[in-house]
């Protein structure tokens, strides 16, 4: 289902800037979302933005330490492709793809500070970014369903890291 503005206003949404010259209009997922944490739909306000000196492909996740913020993204070199006919059950319904998985350090003025790449292989596909008080966390997968992941564990000021654990 698709809410139109009017339909927003109904409700008492209203669109709001983003500081680059266009609204956003909470979506259906993000209104059920507060709704469901009891926040209200105005309740989000962009602070600032920040424009990334840096190519840094397909956004995954991102976080803010110490000042910094990190960005893990994909860079798709082959696309995978589907295949012809998946076998039945948990089986790759698509090729392997090529790409390099990032993990990009910027400062708090968008400046590139530090990049690595995580993953090996057809294992190319970072996700989101968690912290645990110490060292940053940052699966990377398969770009196709029913494949292979590692969890790295980065070190957030050199952006060292080391696999955790695959599943």
């Amino acid at each position: 289902m698709v809410l139109s503005t009017v339909s927003l206003a109904a409700i008492g949404c209203k669109s709001m800037p983003t500081g680059r010259g266009e609204s956003a209009v909470p979506g259906p997922l993000a209104l059920a979302f507060m709704s469901e944490q009891r926040m209200e739909p105005l309740s989000f306000r962009l602070a600032r933005s920040i424009r990334l000196r840096s190519t840094v492909y397909h956004p995954q996740g991102m976080t803010k330490l110490a000042g910094h913020f990190y960005v893990s993204a994909v860079e798709v070199i082959e696309p995978p492709q589907r295949l012809p006919r998946p076998d039945a059950g948990r089986q790759p319904e698509r090729t392997q793809g090529r790409g390099r998985g990032h993990l990009f350090k910027f400062d708090e003025r968008g400046n590139l500070v530090g990049q690595t790449i995580l993953g090996e292989g057809s294992i190319y596909h970072p996700g989101g970014i968690d912290h645990d008080g110490k060292y940053l966390f940052v699966p990377v997968a398969e770009y196709r369903p029913y494949s292979r992941s590692i969890v790295y564990r980065v070190d957030p000021g050199d952006l060292s890291h080391q696999e955790v654990f695959r599943v």
